[in-house]
């Protein structure tokens, strides 16, 4: 029991590299991948039944880690929960699995939470019990630097972002499992909608087009089963900023470790009711067509869902595709819409039905997995063409809206894209007081923003109160960045450790000391 104990002391650390739980809520299993709705749903329930046995007991664990274990359910759970279900871009390679889905993890992960209140102060034991009867943040921003992963979580929606970089793999596929991961890490994009969310669940990887998942930009090549797996990018920067933990940025630096000619700059501003999604810099030297998808939703058999293009309406016809020259904004039914800035021009749509069996992803599965399931899909996604150089996108997630909604917005939009370049991705939502940048390269700018350093930068400008939030997404820099922010301030009201103000009027600048700050955003506010 001593030697159990001692070992046991081991895992409660915040870890700044390699397998365990990091300070911003990642968790990281086999070196470099994602693994808080897999190993790390086995960790906490086995922790909770470990507390459990242990308690009142001379092996007890001890209340500093018990109060480790609270936070690892704020910080690394409960934001990667919507309505009971733990995101899939968190279940590394089980998302292969037929017999295990958001939905069975996120029951154990519930049923841990409730174990673990039983002995948490009064306080937390009555937040832990209210979320797991109601398993929802119904809003925050949430930046898991240490593993790649970004999830914004809005009052009628969620949104999860998959990421890879230097520093985690793009996806794994031990074990004969997850055989069509290929592109899990490039971007997707998980949007979650509605009270009951089973988009990801059912026969969606089964039957999903590997090659156009949401958000994605991919050459289009075909590749073997677990081509490439455990690779990491030859990119650092990688991650994003959050301002008053209320919105927030994301940024990739796209470089297909299997295509080293495909380049691109990936960013996404996450406000309050839409995601602003800008591409800049597509290149690729291979002659194969490549894409970026917008949406490749599943229908289910049967559908009902109209999808809606600058006004005219198409029915779920099964076979019916289409490419559109200018697009404004289109919706679809029950899922949203989305609006184009300055139109798109090379748009295409179609309603499509795709068949699939577990046993085409997972090679371990066995019996009722080599059955064939049909789905019927929207797929939504921009045409780059053969050797595209320097080609851009831009486009706009609008959750939940419907088709009225999305042609009122588009009418006046309510964001501005302020720059889409390699150099720098920006745009604002003015009556939001919102400013955000992502520089790829030092000494630029954008609105408000200058930076003489690549960073991530969002600004919230609310009544009389200015709050801004800075990252080093490449968890490269050694040293400071500067950010000068074009606004006077009368006085600082906080600032993170590692933020010095130079000056508050007429611009406010600051020195943010990212040595070994591992992505974090750092605050500072001013009146």
């Amino acid at each position: 029991m001593v030697n159990a104990q001692t070992n046991l002391t081991r895992v409660f650390p915040d870890v700044t590299t390699g397998n365990g739980y990091y300070a911003d809520g990642s968790f990281i299993l086999h070196s470099n991948k994602a693994y808080t709705g897999a190993y790390g749903v086995i960790m906490i329930s086995d922790i909770a039944q470990v507390m459990d046995l242990l308690a009142g007991t001379p092996w007890q664990i001890s209340a500093a880690n018990q109060a480790t274990v609270y936070q690892w359910v704020t910080n690394a759970y409960e934001p990667l929960i919507y309505n009971g279900i733990i995101m899939d871009m968190v279940r590394g390679r089980t998302i292969s699995r037929s017999g295990e889905t958001e939905i069975t993890s996120g029951i154990r992960t519930l049923e841990a939470i409730k174990q673990i209140a039983k002995w948490a102060p009064r306080d937390t034991a009555i937040a832990f019990s209210n979320f797991a009867a109601s398993p929802r943040l119904t809003s925050g921003q949430f930046q898991f630097a240490g593993m790649d992963r970004v999830v914004a979580q809005r009052k009628d929606f969620a949104l999860g972002i998959s990421m890879s970089s230097t520093r985690i793999a793009n996806y794994e596929s031990i074990h004969n499992e997850d055989l069509h991961g290929w592109f899990t890490g490039d971007g997707v994009t998980y949007l979650y909608v509605g009270p009951v969310e089973t988009q990801f669940n059912g026969d969606f990887w089964p039957t999903v087009d590997p090659y156009h998942l949401p958000g994605t930009t991919v050459e289009q090549a075909p590749r073997k089963d677990g081509e490439g797996w455990g690779k990491t990018t030859s990119q650092s920067w990688v991650g994003g900023a959050q301002v008053a933990r209320t919105y927030g940025t994301a940024g990739m630096a796209l470089a297909d470790p299997l295509t080293p000619g495909l380049t691109a700059k990936k960013t996404w501003f996450m406000f309050d009711n839409e995601v602003v999604c800008l591409g800049a810099g597509i290149t690729c030297a291979d002659n194969v067509e490549t894409d970026t998808t917008v949406e490749n939703r599943r229908l289910g058999t049967s559908p009902t869902n109209k999808f809606t293009v600058n006004g005219t309406m198409f029915p779920p016809v099964i076979g019916w595709s289409n490419q559109f020259d200018h697009v404004s904004w289109c919706a679809l039914q029950g899922v949203g819409g989305y609006y184009f800035p300055g139109g798109a021009t090379n748009l295409q749509a179609a309603f499509v039905a795709n068949d699939g069996a577990w046993s085409d992803i997972s090679g371990r599965r066995r019996g009722p997995a080599f059955s064939y399931f049909t789905d019927d899909y929207l797929k939504l996604w921009f045409h780059h063409g053969a050797k595209p150089a320097g080609d851009t996108y831009a486009y706009v997630l609008l959750p939940n809206f419907s088709a009225a909604d999305v042609a009122a917005y588009a009418s006046m939009p309510d964001i501005v894209v302020l720059a889409n370049t390699p150099q720098v991705q920006a745009a604002k939502k003015p009556a939001l007081g919102v400013v955000a940048a992502n520089f790829w390269t030092a000494n630029n700018s954008a609105d408000i923003i200058s930076a003489d350093a690549p960073c991530s930068v969002i600004t919230l400008k609310k009544d009389l109160n200015f709050a801004v939030g800075i990252s080093d997404p490449t968890q490269t820099n050694t040293g400071s960045i500067t950010v000068t922010l074009n606004q006077p301030a009368d006085a600082l009201v906080a600032a993170d450790p590692g933020v010095t103000v130079r000056r508050l009027s007429p611009q406010i600048v600051l020195s943010v000391n990212v040595k070994k700050s591992l992505g974090k955003s750092f605050q500072a506010s001013f009146r």
